[in-house]
Protein backbone atom coordinates (compact mmCIF):
# COMPACT_ATOMS: atom_id res chain seq x y z
CA UNK A 1 0.00 0.00 0.00
CA UNK A 2 1.51 3.52 -1.36
CA UNK A 3 1.43 6.10 1.54
CA UNK A 4 1.27 9.84 0.89
CA UNK A 5 2.26 13.03 3.00
CA UNK A 6 2.12 16.57 2.49
CA UNK A 7 2.37 19.73 4.56
CA UNK A 8 4.16 22.98 4.68
CA UNK A 9 7.78 22.94 6.32
CA UNK A 10 8.62 26.41 8.17
CA UNK A 11 12.36 26.58 9.58
CA UNK A 12 13.07 29.53 11.85
CA UNK A 13 16.01 30.28 14.39
CA UNK A 14 15.17 29.31 17.95
CA UNK A 15 15.02 33.10 19.05
CA UNK A 16 12.58 33.77 16.54
CA UNK A 17 9.94 30.55 16.97
CA UNK A 18 7.56 32.99 18.77
CA UNK A 19 7.43 35.31 16.06
CA UNK A 20 7.93 32.54 13.19
CA UNK A 21 4.66 30.98 15.34
CA UNK A 22 2.50 34.12 15.13
CA UNK A 23 3.41 34.92 11.92
CA UNK A 24 1.50 30.93 10.68
CA UNK A 25 -1.03 31.30 12.81
CA UNK A 26 -2.49 34.72 11.00
CA UNK A 27 -3.29 31.93 8.64
CA UNK A 28 -3.88 28.77 10.22
CA UNK A 29 -4.23 26.84 13.96
CA UNK A 30 -2.76 23.89 12.69
CA UNK A 31 0.91 23.43 12.77
CA UNK A 32 3.20 22.11 15.31
CA UNK A 33 7.14 22.17 16.43
CA UNK A 34 8.07 19.29 14.93
CA UNK A 35 12.07 19.48 15.98
CA UNK A 36 15.39 21.44 17.12
CA UNK A 37 18.40 21.34 15.15
CA UNK A 38 21.74 23.16 15.93
CA UNK A 39 19.36 25.87 18.01
CA UNK A 40 16.80 26.04 14.43
CA UNK A 41 13.13 25.34 15.06
CA UNK A 42 11.10 23.74 12.68
CA UNK A 43 7.46 23.82 11.83
CA UNK A 44 5.06 21.40 10.61
CA UNK A 45 2.03 23.03 9.12
CA UNK A 46 -1.54 21.52 7.29
CA UNK A 47 -0.22 18.09 8.14
CA UNK A 48 -2.47 15.83 5.27
CA UNK A 49 -2.36 12.21 5.43
CA UNK A 50 -5.76 11.79 3.61
CA UNK A 51 -4.31 9.10 0.69
CA UNK A 52 -4.88 10.37 -3.09
CA UNK A 53 -3.33 9.30 -5.95
CA UNK A 54 -2.75 12.81 -7.69
CA UNK A 55 -0.19 14.87 -5.08
CA UNK A 56 -1.74 18.14 -6.47
CA UNK A 57 -5.13 17.13 -4.58
CA UNK A 58 -3.58 16.32 -1.04
CA UNK A 59 -1.92 19.93 -1.70
CA UNK A 60 -4.76 22.10 -2.74
CA UNK A 61 -5.85 20.98 1.10
CA UNK A 62 -2.63 21.18 2.60
CA UNK A 63 -1.82 25.02 1.14
CA UNK A 64 -5.72 25.95 1.08
CA UNK A 65 -5.23 28.53 3.98
CA UNK A 66 -2.40 30.08 1.82
CA UNK A 67 -4.31 30.28 -2.02
CA UNK A 68 -4.35 34.08 -2.64
CA UNK A 69 -2.34 34.96 -0.18
CA UNK A 70 1.22 33.99 -1.41
CA UNK A 71 2.38 38.21 -0.96
CA UNK A 72 1.49 37.88 2.20
CA UNK A 73 2.64 34.50 3.49
CA UNK A 74 6.33 35.44 2.08
CA UNK A 75 6.02 38.96 3.89
CA UNK A 76 5.13 37.31 6.81
CA UNK A 77 7.58 34.87 7.07
CA UNK A 78 10.28 37.09 5.84
CA UNK A 79 9.24 39.25 8.32
CA UNK A 80 9.29 36.64 11.24
CA UNK A 81 12.96 35.44 10.65
CA UNK A 82 11.92 32.36 8.59
CA UNK A 83 15.50 30.93 6.90
CA UNK A 84 13.09 28.37 4.94
CA UNK A 85 9.61 27.07 3.91
CA UNK A 86 9.20 23.71 1.97
CA UNK A 87 6.20 22.29 0.59
CA UNK A 88 7.17 18.96 1.70
CA UNK A 89 6.01 15.58 0.09
CA UNK A 90 6.66 12.63 1.35
CA UNK A 91 5.87 9.18 -0.75
CA UNK A 92 6.45 6.03 1.03
CA UNK A 93 6.22 3.33 -2.20
CA UNK A 94 4.91 -0.31 -1.74
CA UNK A 95 6.91 -1.85 -4.81
CA UNK A 96 4.93 -4.86 -3.82
CA UNK A 97 1.50 -2.63 -4.41
CA UNK A 98 -0.93 -3.64 -6.97
CA UNK A 99 -2.22 0.33 -6.27
CA UNK A 100 -1.39 2.51 -9.23
CA UNK A 101 1.73 4.58 -8.43
CA UNK A 102 0.91 8.43 -7.41
CA UNK A 103 1.08 11.50 -9.41
CA UNK A 104 3.80 13.07 -8.34
CA UNK A 105 4.03 16.06 -11.28
CA UNK A 106 2.88 19.33 -9.71
CA UNK A 107 -0.22 20.91 -11.70
CA UNK A 108 0.12 24.84 -12.63
CA UNK A 109 -1.77 26.17 -9.90
CA UNK A 110 0.61 24.41 -7.18
CA UNK A 111 4.06 25.24 -9.08
CA UNK A 112 2.70 29.24 -9.41
CA UNK A 113 1.88 29.14 -4.93
CA UNK A 114 5.62 28.07 -4.64
CA UNK A 115 6.94 30.99 -7.43
CA UNK A 116 4.43 33.39 -5.68
CA UNK A 117 5.39 32.93 -2.01
CA UNK A 118 9.15 32.14 -2.21
CA UNK A 119 8.34 28.07 -0.69
CA UNK A 120 10.17 25.70 -2.41
CA UNK A 121 8.83 22.12 -3.10
CA UNK A 122 10.48 18.84 -1.58
CA UNK A 123 9.80 15.29 -2.49
CA UNK A 124 11.23 12.72 -0.56
CA UNK A 125 10.13 9.16 -1.30
CA UNK A 126 11.04 5.87 0.13
CA UNK A 127 9.94 2.49 -1.43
Amino acid sequence: MHHLKTYLHIVCPGEQAEACARAISKFTDDFSHIQCVNGAISYSVCVNKDYDVDVNEMLRKTLAPFFGREAELKEALAAAGATSAYVEIVADLDHKSDEPTPILGLDGDIIAFCYLSGILPDLDYYI
